[in-house]
This record gives C-alpha cells, structure tokens and sequence, in this order.
C-alpha cells in the first residue's frame, strides 16, 4: 500500500494534533512500531479567557461610543430632538454624557450644532475602553507559550 494516512484528534485543551499513520506492504502477521507525537499548551486556557475578556471590554466600551456617536450626528445634522429615536438616544447617552456636560457650550452651526461634551466623552470612553483592556490583559493574560511533547510507541499488527 505504502500511502500515508493523516489522523487528526482532540487533546484535552482542544488543539488539533497530527498523527501519522504509515500503511505499508508488510506481510499480515508482522508487527509495526509507530511513533507518535502530540503536543500541548498548559498555558493557551489562560490567554484564552484573558482574551474574552479583553474583547467583552471593547465590544461594551464600542457600544456606548457608538451610542455617543450617533448622538452627535443627530445633534450635527440638526435632527428633530421631539423624534423618538432622537429622545431614545439621548436618553440611553444621558448618563454617558453627564459627567462632561458643561465642560464646553456647543458649538451652534447652520443646520444644527456640535456638541462638544459628547465628543470629549466619545475620545474619554475610547481611551478608558484601551485603559481597561491592557489592564485586563497584563493581570489576567499569560505571555509565555510553552509546549509539552508526549512522544510514544505503539505496536500494531498488519492484518
């Protein structure tokens, strides 16, 4: 036969490890010893969860800065802040926005205005959202990788 097989398998933190699998033209009855090699990460499960938390940091963090966003094209492009979205939005980044207001007077323009505050708290948040996220990662994060090799030989028998 003498065609190599590849056999993929799961070890304990999930990574997909390579097997090879040697048939040949070995009379039946003979006895085979195959190597066998795989590998693991003792440390991939906890970079793994620092990860998730990082990326659940931004994806809150893009949220509220995304809110605020639309919040200053309403007020940039002039919309009509009686409209129930704009009351929606306003109301969702009232919070938001508090802790800056009176911090700058709007700047007033043709259509509309730019809303200063809720542009300090777009860039405040961003850089707060990054704050947190490195944080979280050098707390949490583990840097070094390291592998463990399981090496072994198996006996088969041609049938």
């Amino acid at each position: 036969m003498g065609i190599a097989m590849e056999a993929m398998r799961q070890t304990d933190t999930r990574e997909p490890v390579k097997e090879e699998v040697v048939a040949s033209t070995y009379p039946t009855g003979t006895a085979i010893k195959q190597l066998q090699s795989t590998t693991h990460d003792p440390f991939q499960g906890r970079r793994q969860a620092a990860n998730k938390l990082v990326q659940a940091i931004y994806v809150l963090f893009g949220f509220f800065d995304a809110l605020i966003a639309i919040r200053i094209a309403l007020r940039l492009l002039g919309a009509n802040p009686a409209a129930r979205f704009a009351e929606w939005i306003n109301g969702m980044t009232n919070w938001l926005a508090a802790p800056f207001a009176g911090l700058f007077r709007s700047v007033p323009l043709g259509w509309g205005a730019l809303e200063l505050n809720a542009l300090v708290a777009l860039i405040v948040y961003a850089l707060v959202a990054m704050l947190l996220a490195r944080i979280a990662w050098l707390a949490l994060g583990e840097t070094r990788t390291g592998l463990i090799a399981y090496k072994g030989y198996v006996q088969t028998h041609v049938e």
